[in-house]
């Protein structure tokens, strides 16, 4: 199965990402909270737990997320 990105699911509207935060550390795979649920998720770097991530595309069941930037002050 291939890689779908996010926008093709409909998770990206009005140019907004959808943010989860990471329930354990991504050693690149681990789990992140999105949607009141927990995914298995996948990142091309190391995120530890607690980090706001954004979802940027589903790899069948599991979710593709890099770290969130900052929020604007």
């Amino acid at each position: 199965m291939g890689v779908a990105p996010a926008a093709a699911y409909g998770w990206r509207r009005g140019g907004c990402e959808i943010v989860g935060t990471t329930a354990s550390p991504l050693k690149p795979e681990g789990i992140v909270f999105v949607w009141s649920e927990y995914w298995s998720a996948r990142s091309g770097a190391p995120v530890p737990a607690g980090v706001k991530v954004e979802l940027t595309a589903v790899e069948a069941l599991r979710l593709r997320v890099r770290p969130a930037p900052p929020e604007p002050q």
